[in-house]
């Protein structure tokens, strides 16, 4: 079976003196814990029981995209597998909101993807949106409401036009590299607030952030498939500084209480942590990889956008403590795990 093996002194390092990892395999699995017997548990009234997707992931039609043109480069797909053979989801919204009224759901998170609302930059900029584009995210909010399914809507879910990242330019800045990109998902983030505002309540801002970053810029498997410390950092500095302008943005222009609960906008990130264990308790170097691990991919991200504390060369040492822009833009956690 695999194992995750931490050590301080690893092959991945991020700055100077920062975090060391290496992964392997190997090593003797312990006997499993007890587990305690199923008590039964009651669910507050207002408890969402839900399901979740990504645009690029069921729409099809996202050609135009980091992730479309990612999957038409040679190498890349496993067989004949392309993404447009996928369920078509926006062709089929209204017997998909039937079986989800049918199974009892009353959340559905799914993404607004940026790249089918304004196709081009041009678009972008003149705030010419795609009639078709919006009106189907707008059959979809309108229907999951007609069902009281609450909508948990995703601003960026890994996936960009190919005008802000084109992964056939890997040399050139993409996505967060770039000031200009911050300030374009600020704005997104606002027109999306003003429009569908009336009917959303819960938002996300920026779906696991860290893997996109580390996966595309680190491991190299997620566009723009590079491997390169200096601009994962240059990446994850800005989608801090990102989220918490879209949040502002989102709790400027969604002023309606949709769901009647008392609040018009909860905003925060879906967070992808992971627990990490030494492989040897008995050694210091494991130990402390785990403490720098955890900081890293669990801590690093929520003390910014909680507290305002940033660890800027991710040394494990706070280099800015409450930092007004950032303290307090998180109004619940998505964990996913």
């Amino acid at each position: 079976m695999l194992r995750l093996v931490l050590r301080l002194t690893g092959a991945v390092s991020l700055t100077a003196g920062a975090v060391a990892l290496a992964v392997g395999c190997g090593g003797v699995e312990p006997d499993p814990l007890p587990q305690p017997e199923p008590t039964e548990v009651t669910f507050p009234p207002q408890f969402l029981w839900g399901t979740g997707t990504a645009g690029f992931q069921i729409e099809s039609g996202l050609d135009h995209t980091d992730w479309g043109i990612w999957a038409s480069l040679p190498g890349k797909i496993a067989g004949d597998d392309q993404p447009n053979d996928g369920p078509d989801a926006l062709a089929h919204i209204a017997s998909d909101v039937g079986l989800m009224a049918t199974m009892g759901l009353t959340s559905y998170r799914f993404s607004i993807e940026l790249a089918r609302v304004y196709p081009t930059r041009a678009d972008f900029d003149a705030d010419t949106p795609d009639v078709a584009g919006l009106a189907a995210y707008d059959e979809l909010i309108d229907a999951l409401g007609d069902e009281g399914i609450e909508p948990l809507v995703t601003l960026h879910h890994f996936v960009w036009p190919s005008y802000v990242r084109d992964p056939t330019q890997p040399t050139e800045p993409q996505g967060f590299e770039r000031d200009d990109t911050v300030a374009l998902f600020e704005s997104w983030c606002s027109r999306m607030g003003a429009h569908f505002g009336d009917r959303v309540d819960l938002w996300v801002t920026l779906n696991e952030p860290l893997v996109e970053a580390s996966v595309g810029y680190l491991a190299s498997i997620f566009p723009p498939g590079v491997s390169d410390t200096d601009r994962l950092v240059a990446v994850m500095k800005r989608q801090v500084r990102a989220h918490a302008r879209c949040y502002d943005a989102l709790h400027e222009t969604d002023q309606t209480d949709a769901n009647g609960d008392g609040v018009a906008a909860m905003v925060s990130i879906a967070k992808h942590d992971r627990v990490y264990e030494p492989f040897d308790a008995s050694l210091d170097t494991d130990l402390d990889a785990v403490r720098r691990a955890t900081h890293f991919w669990n801590r690093w991200f929520t003390d910014a956008i909680v507290l305002g504390d940033l660890d800027e060369d991710f040394d494990g040492d706070v280099d800015v403590t409450g930092d007004p822009a950032l303290v307090g833009r998180a109004d619940y956690l998505g964990l996913n795990y």
